[in-house]
């Protein structure tokens, strides 16, 4: 398997196919690219943030990785800590 140097604090070796996974994640994450909404009449969250949670200019964001790449950042802190990071910028 190969691996790339990530640097910064901390440097250490990312699996290739960590690299491939969290780029592709990234390109999905650009709304620019595209994006579908879909929205259930019935469904509480909707309710919640349309009725019930006061409207504030600050929201929650949730980051999902794909599930092949969790494993890796159970594992291994300071590679979660650089793929944080990444996502951050």
């Amino acid at each position: 398997m190969c691996a790339r140097q990530v640097h910064g604090q901390g440097s250490e070796s990312v699996p290739a196919y960590v690299e491939r996974e969290l780029s592709a994640s990234l390109a999905c994450w650009i709304l620019a690219h595209g994006f579908a909404r879909a929205r259930c009449p019935d469904c509480t969250a909707a309710h919640l943030v349309d009725a019930v949670i006061p409207r504030v200019p600050m929201r929650q964001w949730v980051l999902s990785l794909p599930k092949r790449l969790r494993p890796a950042l159970r594992s291994h802190a300071a590679l979660a800590t650089q793929v944080l990071r990444r996502v951050e910028r």
